[in-house]
């Protein structure tokens, strides 16, 4: 047997071998697909729960009713899902499964072929090409099938997925995470307090910047930065601009510039030569040019810089920035252009264009060039007083004194009797100050050219007759200023039996009587000149020497010395000397006064208006101001009462009280302390408020006089000036100011005065009226009812009495103050004829009291005022409703029976305002607090000069705590000047004094530098820089706060607008001492000298062998700048213009 060889085993071949590699690609394909899909499901459920989570949490955000809703919700979405996902999951296992059974039956059938060819018989060689024929592998085509069988499964598996599969749609919505910035309850959101840094009554944009220790703050201006349009250069060209005239262009012609036509200029154009014009470049190749420079050029030719700066300073001056004060001046303009007649228009422009001007001078030189085009836009212009008396007040500061005296001719000669014209050029004399005697010529030229018997000129005569007093009083000349006023009222109210023909005569007769020295007018035992020529053996009543006071302190320098001698002797020596007890008193002529002093003084006055004025101008000049008698402009110079009273406008100390200090270091705020909303100014209309008040007057301030308005008035004098003309004027209005004088200094006087009034006249309802509230000031309401029931047992509803209805108001106002409902409303009832206070006869007394209010025309307007106040009563004491009480007022002040800006209008609204005060403050009844302020306010509005509307407007803001709108009330109602063509609607001194005293309201709070701008604004007025009292008031405020600098500054300012106020130039050798040297004080003395400002003893005697500390050297000085003047009017001479 022979051993086996290799040849009888079969040869190998491909097949036989397990087919290792290509099964294990497709299997890691297979994987690969798998982890793939696996995958895909994994992030989808990672989404799925993340989106699950969110609604979670989503969900605790919303309500209660709504979480089972969304919680089943949820759990249908997630069996959906899980569902789909199970679908999914199935469809890939069974493409997987065909997938496996394709290949095995592939497989198979190769091994069936490859048996065949084993059992066939061929050779090696056949066998070996049949392998290459039909047993090679292909990879690419498997690889390619297998991805055509994933596609088919992908598109199949994405056809049936669902939206809801892949998102949830919220219909809801979450607000808590729009409101909070996050879906979970617990998150804070960033936050900012509201206010944070603001403070309470501070000014907007001012915030707490930082805080120090002790619990103080560091307050400063804060907010955003100003906008870029108003700081950047950069955006000026993109503002709004407005074309004016170019400069450079031809001149408009009449009928463009009528049109409003704006020329425009161009810019210079270019030949067509040099415009399109072949240049060359450095390499010497020829270029167009076309549209200027080349391409990324550096530098310009010079014809391109010059068109280039043409064009933009041409841009500069034809537009420009357009801010609000253009647009106003250009408004102005135009309605001036459109309308040259329009005063008020040009008033306005002239307010505008002189508000920025720095300084007095400034202002002058704009209004004077204003008023000019005013007078001569349209001849129309020149017959208005107000614009020329501006004019030439303007002028008064740039004008030569040529030009000057010519205007003022020019406007006397249009204006021949114009009183306010006549009153403004008398004032320019003062000014001017010549000599006191050349003055009193110019005033007697005037009053000549005003004579006549007329109602206006005889007021307009005595109104130049009370200011030259003033001013003579002002300069020093009081004795001869008081010696007038006697002699005027001696002359007018005590006339001769048989008068002279001509008023010459009357004053040539009249000096008999003054040079017998007689007693005269005010003084005691004086009967008047009528009763001295029937029996003028009369003698003279002795005269007792006047006692003067000594001196507190005797200062060492003489200045000083001398200052307090003259102002102690000007206080005391007042009252004219006779000529037999001047012996002691020969070192002062002036005291002596005889009456060719002042006769050319004197006018003759007839008429009743003129009589009954020259009394009150009387009182008025005695320091007894009656309010309404000095309306503007006549209150500048007349109302001079503050020149002795300014302390009475401040408090005592001008700095604001800081916070109190504990022990344990804690800062403890003060307690806001406010003062009565009236102080010592007081002003309103003629005939508004009663003469004689009663409490209820006081309780508004409406009192006429109290204790400090006598101040400084010498009681018996001018007691003994009531008595002795009340028989002879006979007056019923003169005898209740004697009565309300009276009242004040010495009350059981004035009842005894007023019975023996009522002796002699017991028929006049106002005199019982007047007796009645006398007793209610007393606080015997008993004794006043007992004399309302007397006069007002027999009324007569057809004929009523004159003053009836006024006493019949003052009853029921007594019942209602003191709370007596069913009294007042008894009252009420029986003044219409109505006897009972049932609900049917209110209805009826309502009714007859508007029957009464229709029918009312014809009566007396005081009548008609307390019918309305009547009325208003008893509804607010029926509905208890202040808002139909006043609407009851505001009815009939639209009437027009009680027209605007008259006595009735402002009597008829001080009624509403005070009734609206007395029920919500003086009752306490409940009310809204802004019914009470808002009345206030309207009232105000309408008469910003009335002091007690005005005390009433700060009683409505007390509690508020709101200062602010005080303060823009004073700046916006009580100085706010009224542009009508009228001098008379311009801001009054007592707006002004006012507006001071309003700033010490609050006790502890005092903002000086208010004060400034007020009195700033005040003596930079075109009118008020001829006040006296406002530059006292000024003065005093400087010197009160320290300020000697300062004061010194505005006593220069003060002396040259008011050069004849002796008071003026006492305070530089007085409470300025220290701010003066010697030789100016000496320079002082010598300006007095030349414009004869009265003095009462001689200062040479008290500089005799003194030589100032600390200033020996002033004689130098002196010389020295006597030298300086000296070479100062040389060169003046010199020069060529």
């Amino acid at each position: 047997m022979s051993a086996p060889s290799f040849s009888s085993f079969p040869a190998p071949s491909f097949s036989s071998f397990p087919e290792t590699e290509e099964p294990k690609d497709k299997r890691k394909d297979k994987d690969k697909d798998k982890n793939k899909s696996e995958k895909k499901h994994s992030s989808k459920d990672k989404d799925k729960d993340k989106e699950r989570k969110d609604r979670d949490r989503t969900s605790r955000h919303e309500p209660d009713r709504d979480r089972d809703r969304s919680r089943r919700h949820d759990e249908r979405e997630r069996d959906r899902g899980k569902e789909k996902d199970k679908k999914c999951r199935t469809k890939d296992k069974d493409a997987e499964k065909a997938y496996r059974e394709e290949k095995r039956k592939e497989r198979k059938g190769r091994d069936k072929q490859k048996e065949k060819r084993k059992h066939s018989g061929d050779g090696d060689k056949g066998a070996e090409s049949d392998l290459e024929q039909g047993d090679t592998y292909d990879f690419e085509r498997d690889l390619e099938n297998a991805r055509k069988q994933r596609r088919a499964v992908e598109e199949s598996d994405h056809g049936s997925l669902d939206l809801s599969s892949l998102c949830i749609t919220d219909r809801k919505g979450d607000p808590g995470n729009i409101q909070y910035g996050s879906l979970h309850r617990g998150d804070v959101p960033r936050f900012f307090r509201a206010g944070y840094g603001n403070v309470l009554g501070a000014p907007p944009g001012w915030k707490i910047v930082g805080r120090g220790v002790s619990k103080t703050v560091e307050i400063g201006k804060r907010g955003r930065p100003a906008a870029k349009r108003y700081v950047d250069k950069r955006a000026i060209s993109t503002t709004t601009r407005r074309l004016v005239p170019s400069k450079i262009v031809l001149p408009l012609t009449k009928e463009e510039e009528e049109e409003g036509y704006v020329r425009i200029s161009k810019r210079r154009s270019r030949n067509d030569e040099d415009d399109m014009a072949d240049e060359m470049d450095e390499a010497g190749k020829a270029r167009r040019r076309e549209d200027g420079p080349a391409y990324r050029a550096i530098t310009r030719d010079d014809r391109d810089s010059s068109a280039s700066s043409a064009s933009s300073s041409e841009s500069e001056s034809d537009t420009e920035l357009v801010t609000p004060e253009l647009t106003r001046a250009g408004c102005l303009s135009a309605r001036v252009r459109d309308y040259p007649t329009d005063i008020q228009a040009w008033l306005a422009l002239l307010k505008h264009n002189t508000t920025p001007a720095p300084n007095a001078l400034a202002r002058a030189e704009i209004a004077a060039s204003v008023l000019s085009k005013a007078l001569a836009a349209h001849p129309a212009n020149r017959q208005s007083s107000s614009l020329r008396l501006r004019s030439l007040r303007a002028g008064e500061m740039v004008w030569p004194e040529e030009q000057l005296e010519q205007e003022w001719s020019a406007v006397l000669k249009d204006f021949p009797q114009n009183g306010d014209v006549w009153s403004e050029w008398v004032g320019w004399r003062m000014r001017a100050m010549d000599s006191v005697e050349t003055v009193i010529q110019d005033i007697r030229h005037a009053m000549d050219i005003l004579q006549g018997t007329t109602d206006d000129l005889e007021m307009q005569r005595l109104r130049i007759f009370w200011r030259v007093c003033v001013w003579l009083r002002q300069a020093g000349y009081v004795e001869r200023a008081i010696a007038a006023m006697q002699a005027q009222i001696e002359i007018t109210f005590f006339p001769l039996r048989d008068r002279p023909a001509t008023f010459a005569d009357t004053i040539a007769k009249f000096e008999e009587f003054w040079d017998s020295e007689a007693p005269r007018l005010g003084e005691a035992g004086a009967r008047g000149w009528g009763v001295w020529a029937e029996d003028p053996t009369t003698e003279s009543i002795p005269e007792s020497d006047p006692v003067i006071p000594p001196l507190q302190e005797s200062p060492t320098d003489p200045y000083r010395l001398w200052s307090q001698r003259e102002s102690n002797l000007d206080n005391v020596l007042k009252h004219p000397l006779r000529l037999r007890p001047a012996n002691y008193y020969l070192d002062d002529p002036y005291r002596i006064v005889v009456l060719s002093d002042f006769s050319s003084l004197l006018t003759p006055l007839i008429t009743p208006i003129a009589r009954r004025n020259l009394l009150f101008v009387f009182l008025h000049f005695l320091g007894l101001h009656t309010p309404g008698s000095t309306p503007p402009p006549d209150d500048i110079w007349a109302d001079d009462r503050w020149m002795n009273r300014e302390n009475l406008l401040f408090p005592e100390e001008l700095k604001s009280a800081g916070p109190l200090v504990l022990d344990g270091g804690a800062l403890v705020g003060r307690e806001r302390m406010l003062r009565a909303g009236w102080g010592p100014v007081k002003e309103w209309g003629w005939g508004v408020g009663r003469i004689t008040g009663a409490e209820s007057d006081r309780m508004i301030g409406g009192s006429t006089w109290e204790s400090d308005d006598l101040h400084g008035v010498d009681a018996d004098f001018v007691s003994r000036i009531f008595a002795v003309l009340s028989p002879v004027v006979q007056d019923e209005m003169w005898d209740e100011h004697w009565l309300a004088f009276e009242a004040v200094t010495n009350p059981k006087k004035a009842l005894k005065l007023s019975r023996s009034q009522l002796a002699h006249d017991q028929s006049s309802l106002y005199r019982w009226a007047a007796h009645a509230r006398l007793e209610r000031a007393r606080d015997k309401p008993d004794e006043a009812r007992k004399i309302y029931r007397v006069n007002l047992a027999q009324t007569s509803l057809d004929k009523r009495r004159p003053g009836e209805l006024e006493l019949w108001w003052d009853w029921a106002e007594l019942e209602w103050l003191r709370d007596e409902v069913d009294s007042a409303l008894q009252v009420l009832a029986i003044a219409v004829g109505v006897s009972d206070i049932s609900s049917v006869d209110i209805l009826r007394a309502k009714r007859a009291y508007d029957a009464a209010l229709d029918h009312s025309a014809s009566q007396d307007p005081a009548a008609n005022i307390a019918l309305v106040k009547l009325r208003a009563l008893l509804e607010l004491l029926t509905s208890g409703s202040l808002p139909g009480a006043l609407a009851i007022f505001n009815r009939q002040l639209q009437s027009p029976q009680f027209l605007p800006y008259t006595t009735e209008h402002e009597a008829l609204t001080l009624a509403a305002t005070s009734t609206a005060f007395h029920h919500t403050r003086t009752l306490q009844r409940p009310c809204p607090p802004s019914v009470f302020r808002e009345q206030a306010t309207a009232a105000i509005k309408l008469y910003p000069g009335n002091t007690t509307l005005l005390g009433l407007f700060l009683e409505s803001e007390r509690g508020e705590k709101i200062w602010g709108r005080v303060r823009a009330a004073v700046s916006d109602i009580v100085l706010h000047e009224d542009l009508k063509d009228d001098i008379k609607t311009e801001v009054s001194l007592t707006r002004v004094l006012w507006a001071v005293w309003v700033e010490s309201w609050e006790h502890g709070h005092y903002e000086i530098e208010r004060v400034r701008t007020v009195l700033t604004r005040a003596v930079n007025d075109h009118r008020m820089r001829h006040s006296p009292s406002v530059w006292r008031i000024y003065l005093e405020l400087e010197l009160k706060a320290g300020k000697l600098d300062r004061a010194k500054a505005l006593l220069f300012q003060a002396v040259a607008s008011c050069p004849w106020v002796k008071d003026f130039y006492m305070l530089a050798f007085g409470r300025l001492r220290a701010v003066f040297t010697s030789a100016q004080l000496n320079q002082w003395a010598n300006l007095m000298a030349e414009r004869q400002i009265r003095t009462r003893t001689d200062m040479e005697e008290l500089l005799v062998n003194w030589v100032p500390e600390g200033d020996s050297d002033s004689g130098s000085e002196e010389g020295g700048e006597m030298e300086i003047e000296e070479k100062a009017q040389e060169l003046r001479r010199l020069m060529p213009y």
